[in-house]
């Protein structure tokens, strides 16, 4: 029963506002207090429309972390870690657990797991060496296994990983070794048991298709 929206306030910060669907009341900015600078960059609000997710550099210039708020207003959540947080991050079908890439340090970046709650985030990729990083991930449908693109192992070198979705497990490699070449591309099959995939891992140019089961078997 509200909308939310990006707007330009009379400083120049660009805030995010929130109102009752049927158009009474005043508009309510639903962000925490933004730094000299500091802007809301974007947002995504949960299916049942009771929370937002939003992305702003709220604490540091230039730094955008990730928040959670209710769409009515109210206490501001810190969801990210306090690194540099991509705007592909992901709301899972429980409305609490939130999937994330960060950046943790200059060209290094990683997958996390956080709350709307607030809690520490979870770390679902391996450590990553400076200069790796998380490329792309992809949150099943049933909410049991994410999968990411990263060159985890080699540098430059993007295969695909399987991760539990709630962190419980570490993560495992899927597919072939990489003679040459990289993952281009990757999707989940219907029934959730398998990834297609993408990549020239034969032939440096050649993409090939190729498959994997989620559970590694093969």
């Amino acid at each position: 029963d509200h909308v939310v929206h990006l707007r330009l306030d009379a400083s120049g910060h660009i805030e995010l506002v929130g109102r009752r669907g049927d158009g009474s009341g005043s508009a309510l900015v639903l962000n925490a207090p933004l730094v000299p600078g500091g802007d809301v960059l974007d947002f995504l609000l949960a299916p049942a429309g009771d929370l937002v997710l939003y992305r702003a550099d709220a604490l540091q210039d230039g730094v955008p972390e990730l928040f959670a708020v209710s769409t009515r207003g109210g206490r501001v959540i810190r969801v990210s870690a306090a690194g540099d947080v991509e705007p592909d991050y992901v709301l899972g079908t429980d409305g609490r657990s939130v999937y994330f890439r960060e950046r943790v340090a200059p060209g290094t970046s990683e997958l996390f797991r956080g709350s709307v709650a607030g809690r520490t985030p979870l770390r679902l990729c391996s450590p990553h060496l400076a200069g790796r990083s998380v490329l792309e991930f992809k949150l099943g449908a049933d909410q049991v296994h994410v999968v990411y693109r990263a060159d985890s192992r080699v540098n430059n070198v993007f295969e695909l990983f399987v991760a539990p979705a709630d962190g419980s497990r570490a993560p495992q490699r899927l597919g072939p070794d990489l003679a040459v070449g990289v993952v281009r591309s990757f999707e989940f099959t219907p029934d959730l048991t398998r990834v297609v995939f993408r990549a020239d891992a034969i032939v440096w140019g050649r993409v090939e298709l190729f498959s994997s089961a989620l559970d590694c078997s093969g």
